[in-house]
């Protein structure tokens, strides 16, 4: 059956009759003009007044049309399937993604929804049912509808128009006679509407911002890592191509470490480098100054103080590699070769065989184990090494062969002093 969008301007209907009464009302006025003789005109003045009557009445049908045509026109007529005393059944899904938070003059994509909602719901609507990303809700009042409307929030997660579809399918009456609505308030942002459910009744409302740009931090990965420093880089992206700088900062909780201005006039991605101190835990964090949309502003993560390393000498003491290793960064100890703690070797990330002039077949095999499964050793030759026992050792680790001892000088022309 035929329906109009806008019902209450078919009352301008009435328009029709302005023609009506101008064509009742002949306010044309006849001037008289003397004539002799009349003789030869009533012949044509009979005739001219028939062909007078129906063009007045044509005219009169024309501008009839004319009215009713253009008002019709603005009261947009459609035809609906929908039958008189056949039930209706509506559900509204409103989508609460983070990407709502852009703002339409003064208020965001969402609160507009909401307040377009509340205006649309009356005491009609009674049937209605309210869809979000992350709940539903059915059966309810006016009032609570309304409540409930306000007390709507954002929720991080989107859901797919497929999903959106199962989810209101399982909320719909099952009885086949009532007609399924469902209406649609999103800014649709990958909202792929490929497969159409023809027995539902859609109509989509997009919502869509003022302004369009947007900055991001898309993702964080560590470049390099050294005892001292980590330098971390950030992709950072622009959604349109701007002359404008983008400011970004880093944080430990809210000690500012560091800043940078980007520039996206040329892409729209860009890379950004931070370097910190790898000496310590950081709850870190990078942020953008974005007035747009504000949900993708933020980045966190955190650094680990790393682990102190454990080092093993074997073999004589000496002092001058205790201060190599020190205390903030590693667990040293020392033990000779009669003190040895097989199973302590396991639980070290680097052995120093120190100056000792023969390695034994047990702790040659246990080393061997050691690095073959990764550990890092050290060998510090004696004055007095016993070539033979080395060689044999440096076969199991699939070293080269050690030759006969060289006793040349070598000098020493410069000493590195900012090596740690």
């Amino acid at each position: 059956m035929m329906q109009f969008k806008y019902p209450e301007l078919l009352y301008f209907l009435f328009l029709l009759l302005i023609p009506i009464l101008i064509h009742l009302f002949q306010l044309r006025k006849f001037e008289k003009v003397p004539f002799t003789n009349v003789k030869f005109l009533k012949k044509i003045e009979l005739q001219t007044r028939k062909s007078s009557k129906l063009k007045k009445f044509l005219v009169l049908l024309t501008r009839l049309f004319f009215i009713a045509s253009l008002v019709f026109a603005f009261a947009q007529p459609f035809y609906s399937n929908y039958k008189q005393g056949q039930k209706s059944q509506t559900i509204v899904y409103l989508d609460n993604s983070l990407s709502m938070q852009a703002k339409k003059n003064t208020t965001s994509l969402l609160e507009e929804a909401k307040q377009e909602l509340l205006k649309q719901i009356n005491e009609k609507n009674a049937n209605i049912s309210l869809l979000t990303n992350n709940n539903f809700y059915t059966n309810l009042s006016k009032k609570d509808l309304k409540n409930t409307i306000l007390s709507i929030d954002y929720y991080p997660i989107t859901v797919s128009f497929s999903k959106v579809l199962q989810k209101a399918k399982y909320l719909y009456s099952r009885d086949k006679n009532t007609k399924k609505n469902i209406v649609l308030l999103s800014d649709f942002q990958n909202f792929d509407v490929k497969k159409i459910d023809s027995s539902l009744h859609y109509k989509f409302v997009k919502l869509q911002p003022n302004n369009v740009q947007n900055y991001a931090v898309d993702s964080l990965y560590v470049s390099k890592n050294t005892a001292d420093e980590i330098t971390l880089k950030a992709i950072t992206s622009s959604a349109t191509k701007t002359k404008n700088n983008s400011s970004f900062s880093l944080f430990d909780d809210n000690r500012l470490l560091g800043k940078s201005a980007v520039n996206y006039s040329d892409k729209t991605e860009k890379e950004i480098t931070f370097t910190i101190s790898n000496t310590q835990n950081i709850n870190g964090k990078i942020t953008t100054n974005d007035t747009f949309l504000q949900f993708d502003n933020t980045l966190y993560f955190t650094t680990d103080k790393p682990d102190k390393i454990n080092v093993l000498a074997i073999g004589k003491d000496t002092k001058y590699l205790a201060k190599i290793y020190t205390k903030d960064q590693f667990n040293f100890s020392s033990v000779s070769t009669n003190q040895i703690d097989f199973n302590a070797i396991k639980m070290q990330h680097t052995i120093i065989l120190n100056e000792m002039d023969a390695i034994s077949l047990l702790l040659q095999k246990v080393v061997v184990e050691f690095v073959s499964n990764g550990g890092t050793l050290v060998i510090i030759p004696s004055e007095k090494i016993d070539l033979k026992n080395y060689n044999l050792f440096f076969t199991s680790l699939h070293f080269g062969n050690l030759a006969k001892q060289v006793d040349n000088e070598l000098l020493i022309n410069k000493i590195n002093f900012s090596h740690p």
